[in-house]
């Protein structure tokens, strides 16, 4: 079935008269049985202009509009081999042209019309404008001495679209960036501030072919402060017990509960008559009278700037009845573990019902609640404790109009378990491989302070961990052969004690896949690309984001990191204009003189260029290969197919070898520096020796080793 158009295409009215404005008039019918597209009332051939572009935009245009005489016949559409859209733009079967363009240019390109065995052609012509971002001011408040990373990557087109390979500078007239701070091109402002005060920066956001925008942003260095979020609070009826917890006040800098708040009311503050509210954030008490009450309440907390929330309650009036004769039902079945000196508010810690609708109160009349533990009589269980153990008490709920109804209960007091040792492992000591036994200690549980003699045993287990990884249950040791490799990948364990809460601990560790061995094309996107980030317009350029593919592009492709094709979609590293050193390494079962080495290159530049040893430096075992000029030549303007280039003769040795490609800002460009993106390295004339290395395959999820 062809489109149509109809309301799932916004746009599609505008394109419809647009395009059949410009394009209808100038196609003709024929005889009967005949294909008309791309020709005039003359039979000539014509070239037609189709509705304008715009960078970062969407976009569409309608070019399916080849005519039979039948007008039902389904004609299909298609690019003429060699013809290319616009980047960023494809284009159907049915003829619609769609998607966002990436670059500004003016655009030819050829249509074939196909009916059965019937084709025609149309040439059409398009213009792709510059693009334009939008950028507004923004603050940014951050902890003075403390680390931070705040993104001010709000750039977008006007229209508001997301656009991708913006990038983010500082603007030459901006207040310099406060020493211990930097800004990353993807518009991460990250480091210490290590003094109070305010910095007005002013930010640049670029991206290809889009005119830059430049946006104040105010970045505030104050020292730690609250947030203390405002809100209605549940309603309460005058004359009966009520409770409600306001301590909701966290820590700016990562939304995490901060210990000993303490919460007052300001002056001129005041609650609803009867009610009170205690240091630790709980509004207590029986309101005397119906009201709608707004106050405010402040958090304040030694070492931090105060906060102060806006609260309300609505207190609804009472209803006096005489109670008819009823029944009270204790539906509560048992209470949850309390750990012991962790402040508790359970607002419904005993329910009850009652078939006459009378208010239910509740005491504790035998035995005891464990010290500093309060159950207020409208059943909230209020307070910290410092006790262990199990406390066995029975609880009485009380109802006008219906007898009274007791049940035992208890309450199980523990302490919970250490387990601070969390890290992420960065040392290359800690990283496990594939295939390859293990032996990772994790570090010990502990028991709190004041309970080092308990006997009980702490055991270990895995909340989540890689395949192929087992825990000791008595020691933590983690042991076994991982299967699958991870850039990083979460351990997580529980250690767990009879008469303790348990403790959860994650632990982060790199897991390289297996050696591959027989090597001898080394692909570039199996490199160690951590920490790596590359230049160009494209903000998502750092580690895994420097590896790109498209179905237009001829790359070299391995799916194990040893045998290797060239097919449309392979993978290879661009953004290289400027400095940036890619590393290869692997191992060599013996000695090689003058093994040939050579690289797979292309450029997206429309130019033809040429690389020297002192922009392009290939180096292998700290020797730099002297080689002559290499052009590379893309007329295109575009990656199309990378193409091998030798460098020349290289010694090898047995064992450990390194092999750097060392980019610098190539100069010999038209605006601005660039350097050939890079699918891989070969080496050939080996003389029999067999090169093995780790490919990092867990850069493309698709092919990580298993």
């Amino acid at each position: 079935m062809k489109k149509t158009f109809i309301k799932s295409k916004p746009t599609f009215l505008m394109v419809l008269i647009l395009c059949f404005v410009m394009i209808f008039p100038l196609f003709t019918f024929t005889g009967c049985g005949s294909l008309t597209y791309g020709v005039g009332a003359d039979g000539s051939a014509i070239s037609t202009t189709i509705i304008e572009g715009k960078v970062g935009e969407d976009y569409m245009a309608f070019v399916g509009t080849a005519k039979t005489e039948n007008p039902d016949d389904v004609i299909a559409y298609a690019l003429k081999e060699g013809s290319v859209l616009p980047a960023g733009l494809v284009m159907d079967a049915d003829g619609f042209i769609e998607g966002i363009p990436t670059e500004k240019g003016d655009f030819a390109f050829s249509v074939i019309a196909t009916l059965g065995e019937k084709s025609a052609e149309a040439s059409f012509n398009v213009k792709i404008q510059e693009g334009a971002l939008a950028y507004e001011s923004q603050e940014v408040k951050v902890v003075t001495g403390a680390d931070f990373e705040k993104s001010v990557a709000i750039a977008t087109t006007e229209s508001g679209s997301v656009i991708n390979g913006v990038t983010y500078a500082l603007a030459e007239d901006s207040d310099p960036l406060p020493e211990g701070v930097n800004l990353s091109s993807d518009g991460i402002l990250s480091g210490t501030v290590a003094s109070n005060g305010e910095h007005n920066l002013k930010i640049t956001a670029s991206a290809k072919d889009c005119a830059p925008v430049t946006a104040d942003v105010l970045l505030k260095a104050a020292k730690p402060w609250l947030v203390y979020d405002t809100g209605a609070l549940p309603k309460a009826t005058a004359g009966t017990f009520y409770t409600a917890n306001v301590a909701t006040a966290v820590s700016a800098v990562d939304s995490t509960a901060v210990p000993n708040v303490v919460y007052t009311l300001p002056a001129g503050s005041k609650l609803p008559a009867g009610l009170s509210l205690s240091r630790e954030g709980l509004i207590s008490g029986t309101p005397t009278e119906a009201t709608n009450a707004t106050f405010s309440i402040r958090a304040g907390v030694t070492g931090y700037t105060a906060a102060t929330a806006e609260f309300k309650i609505k207190v609804n009036a009472s209803f006096p009845s005489v109670a008819e004769e009823g029944t009270l039902t204790l539906k509560t079945e048992s209470f949850a573990d309390v750990e012991t000196s962790k402040y508790v508010y359970v607002p419904n810690a005993v329910e009850a019902s009652t078939t006459n609708r009378q208010t239910t109160t509740f005491f504790v009349t035998e035995g005891e609640l464990p010290k500093g533990l309060s159950l207020y009589e409208n059943g909230a269980l209020v307070g910290k404790t410092t006790d262990v153990g199990q406390f066995n008490f029975t609880i009485t709920a009380k109802a006008d109009g219906c007898e009274d109804v007791s049940k035992e209960y208890s309450i199980k007091v523990v302490a919970t378990l250490v387990y601070e040792n969390e890290k992420y492992y960065e040392d290359s000591a800690n990283d496990l491989f594939v295939g390859q036994q293990c032996n990772l200690d994790l570090g010990k549980a502990s028991k709190p302070a004041g309970y080092e003699s308990d006997t009980s045993a702490i055991k270990y287990e895995f909340v989540s961990a890689p395949d192929g990884l087992v825990i000791d249950p008595d020691t933590g040791v983690v042991t076994g052969a991982p299967t699958k490799s991870y850039k990083q990948v979460a351990i997580e364990v529980m250690a767990s004690a009879e008469g303790f809460s348990s403790k959860k601990a994650t632990f982060t560790v790199h897991i390289e896949d297996a050696v591959v061995s027989g090597v001898t094309r080394f692909e570039a996107e199996y490199i160690d690309l951590r920490g790596m980030v590359g230049s160009g317009y494209s903000g998502s350029a750092q580690e895994g984001g420097l590896i790109d593919s498209t179905p237009e592009v001829k790359a070299s492709r391995s799916k194990n990191g040893k045998d290797c094709e060239t097919v449309a979609g392979g993978y290879y590293l661009p953004y290289t204009y400027g400095p940036m050193l890619l590393t290869f390494e692997f191992e060599s079962d013996r000695a090689v003189t003058g093994a040939d080495i050579s690289a797979f290159l292309d450029s997206e530049v429309a130019a033809s260029f040429s690389i020297e040893p002192n922009e392009f430096a290939v180096r292998v075992n700290g020797v730099d290969v002297a080689y002559g000029s290499i052009a590379i030549d893309n007329s295109s303007g575009k990656l199309v197919e990378f193409k091998k280039y030798a460098f020349g003769k290289v010694n090898l040795v047995e064992g450990a070898n390194v092999v750097e490609i060392q980019l610098y800002s190539n100069s010999n460009n038209v605006g601005g520096s660039y350097n050939p993106a890079i699918d891989a390295i070969e080496f050939e004339n080996l003389g029999g020796a067999t090169l093995s290395w780790r490919p990092a395959l867990y850069n493309l999820a698709a092919y990580t080793q298993a």
